[in-house]
């Protein structure tokens, strides 16, 4: 759930005079709108829960193609369109690879080095221009490298200072995590053009040469926007390109971190093994919000948030329904309630004799094994929420 990162990287500020789109903004520090801001008391507690099978149905497989030029080592990002699944595996192979909807193999894009064309390392990758162009940030050479979504290489994005994580806001304008503070603002978030000009900074950056504990994942792209975390405070912000509006505010029973002191890590391990703490994982689908609390105490719970009947639901995995035993916090989501995560092949195989025992569903049971073995690529599960009673 902690990510470890290195804070030794560089510190300049770049700034350069190519323009890639007609962009323009003053430079500003802002602050929310928490006009509309929803609180969510999340009752670590209680005795009152649902079952995961009662808030969530497995839906479908799908099994990415395996071959020799598409083996992946691991699901760092999961990005899905409404024709691709894009796979990032920033650990292992360092490459980004694109299958279709029914997991048939499309492209990888791996084009390693210190070419004109070429990343070295990948910080993040993100979709721009109608999710019809890839962009892979290179740190190493503080640019960002486009493709298209069948790897062709269409251009690069110069001048870049690295980031944690990126997004798009519109086609001039980009959120960053600006967890090292390259950017010399003292913020957590900074949106930029394609030159990396400023246009706003947002949230007190409380990391020190010796905090080396950040959120599980920053910045998330969903149906509506872009949507991220500041450091260990539990609200969740959505950024447009010239505000960020406070949308959700995670309140607990008993109280959790949330805070913006720490200095170490000593005082950060210590705070988290007392309190847990909201570590920046969710899901927001048109009608649900989904996140987890990271607690020793409680179990790490789950909550679902109703934004139809403006109800919390406390949500423990059981395994009841033993097709569970699969189960992930999602990593991707649609507007209707999709959620997408990833299992590996050798857990699934492991698991077959148990399954074919206890599960009812043969039908879907053959097509996730069918052809399948311990060396195949990670299963994409679909889950989606179960409505159960419309607006």
């Amino acid at each position: 759930m902690r990510s470890p990162f290195t804070l030794f990287l560089f510190c300049s500020l770049f700034c350069s005079s190519l323009f890639l789109f007609s962009c323009s903004g003053s430079v500003k520090e802002i602050q929310s709108n928490d006009s509309s801001c929803k609180e969510l008391v999340a009752d670590l507690k209680s005795d009152e829960y649902e079952e995961i099978d009662n808030i969530l149905s497995i839906e479908d497989y799908i099994k990415l193609e395996t071959k020799e030029n598409c083996l992946i080592g691991t699901i760092s990002k999961l990005i899905v369109t409404d024709s691709e699944i894009i796979v990032i595996d920033k650990k292992i192979a360092n490459s980004v690879y694109v299958f279709n909807k029914d997991g048939s193999f499309r492209t990888k894009i791996s084009e390693r080095g210190r070419g004109p064309q070429e990343y070295l390392v990948i910080s993040d990758v993100f979709l721009i221009n109608d999710d019809k162009e890839i962009c892979i940030t290179d740190f190493e050479h503080e640019r960002i490298q486009v493709f298209d979504c069948y790897g062709k290489y269409l251009r690069t994005i110069k001048n870049m200072t690295w980031f944690r994580a990126m997004e798009s806001l519109d086609s001039c304008t980009l959120i960053a995590f600006d967890e090292c503070d390259f950017m010399k603002t003292g913020k957590s978030f900074v949106a930029i053009d394609y030159s990396n000009n400023i246009k706003y900074s947002f949230g007190n950056n409380i990391y020190s040469s010796i905090m080396t504990f950040g959120r599980y994942q920053n910045l998330y792209k969903f149906y509506d926007g872009v949507y991220g975390t500041v450091n260990f405070e539990n609200t969740i912000y959505k950024f447009t390109s010239d505000s960020v509006y406070a949308c959700y505010k995670i309140s607990t029973i008993p109280q959790i971190i949330n805070s913006s002191k720490f200095k170490d890590d000593k005082q950060f391990l210590d705070e988290e093994n007392r309190m847990g703490l909201f570590n920046g994982e969710l899901i927001n689908t048109e009608r649900f919000l989904m996140f987890r609390i990271h607690s020793n105490d409680y179990g790490d719970p789950l909550f679902v948030y109703d934004k139809y009947s403006e109800k919390i639901t406390k949500v423990k995995l059981t395994l009841n329904n033993p097709i569970n035993i699969f189960w992930n916090f999602p990593i991707a989501c649609t507007k209707k309630g999709e959620c997408y995560y990833a299992v590996s092949a050798s857990k699934a195989i492991n698991y077959k004799d148990f399954l074919y025992e206890t599960y009812d569903d043969e039908q879907l049971l053959n097509k996730l094994y069918s052809s399948l073995s311990a060396d195949s690529n990670p299963i994409i599960c679909i889950s989606s929420f179960i409505c159960k009673d419309e607006k």
